[in-house]
């Protein structure tokens, strides 16, 4: 709950501990998970944070433009965060990261959820680098019904803000846990099960993504933008998995073929 009584502390300036802060949450991958915090962008984002009863640490609104707010996420955010400041629109947009930010951002400590064993399917990322690309992915998984992500070696953070943007504020809601391997992985998640799929989307796949048992407990193990899934991520696959193309088209953006291959399982799994 807030400690303010819903009154708005003015800060005024750039050397304020809670601006630099701010700033050192938005650029610095090591800070965040020191700190365990990370910053939330925009009202869809920071709704569904809250929603997804996330621990907010502040809100911060642009004095310029806080009439734009909603007065419900307003209300939301007072009741929500421990503490709420206001400050000039260009000291907020030195710690926004969006080009053209909302006038609210909120800084936010970490979920913590824990991937619980056995889950019916999670995907894993393969040294994914774009922001985007991660946040469009987390957003789709939850969407889909996925258990959880797991981020293997060479992944963007899940908690830079241009992930936590992408993913609509869906971070919150899911496990995102990191792991060595997609061998360690099974290990870890699915000591119990015989039964497992490790499925990897390549272009060049042996099955038809139509053609796989979704139903089966599985890890979607998706690759680099550019290279695809590591030799090691192919090594540990039970089947790749191709989605047929008009000819002439090399690949799928990975966000996108993710989204055709979870939503492929999720038929398959909730028939209509």
């Amino acid at each position: 709950m807030s400690d303010d009584g819903g009154q708005r502390e003015q800060i005024t300036s750039s050397v304020n501990p809670l601006v630099k802060l701010a700033k050192q949450l938005g650029t610095r991958r090591r800070v965040r998970h020191k700190e365990q915090l990370f910053l939330i962008e925009g009202e869809r984002a920071l709704r569904t944070a809250i929603e997804n009863e996330a621990c907010i640490h502040t809100i911060v609104i642009d004095a310029e433009r806080g009439g734009e707010l909603s007065t419900a996420l307003t209300d939301l955010s007072l009741k929500s965060a421990r503490r709420t400041v206001e400050m000039s629109h260009a000291l907020f947009t030195s710690i926004a990261d969006s080009e053209h930010p909302q006038p609210i951002l909120a800084i936010a400590h970490m979920p913590g959820k824990t991937m619980q064993p056995n889950p019916s399917g999670i995907v894993a990322l393969d040294a994914v680098r774009d922001p985007g690309n991660l946040g469009t992915i987390i957003r789709t998984a939850c969407a889909a019904g996925v258990d959880g992500i797991v981020l293997l070696p060479g992944c963007v953070d899940a908690f830079n803000p241009k992930s936590v943007r992408a993913s609509a504020g869906t971070v919150t809601s899911i496990p995102v846990v990191l792991s060595p391997s997609v061998t360690s992985t099974v290990d870890a998640y699915f000591a119990a099960s015989e039964d497992v799929s490790v499925l990897t989307a390549e272009a060049d796949g042996s099955t038809d993504y139509r053609d796989v048992d979704w139903k089966k407990p599985y890890i979607l193990v998706v690759g680099n933008e550019g290279h695809g899934v590591s030799a090691e991520s192919s090594a540990a696959t039970t089947r790749s998995v191709r989605i047929p193309m008009a000819s002439g088209v090399e690949s799928l953006n990975v966000s996108v073929a993710t989204g055709i291959l979870l939503f492929e399982m999720r038929s398959r799994r909730n028939p209509q």
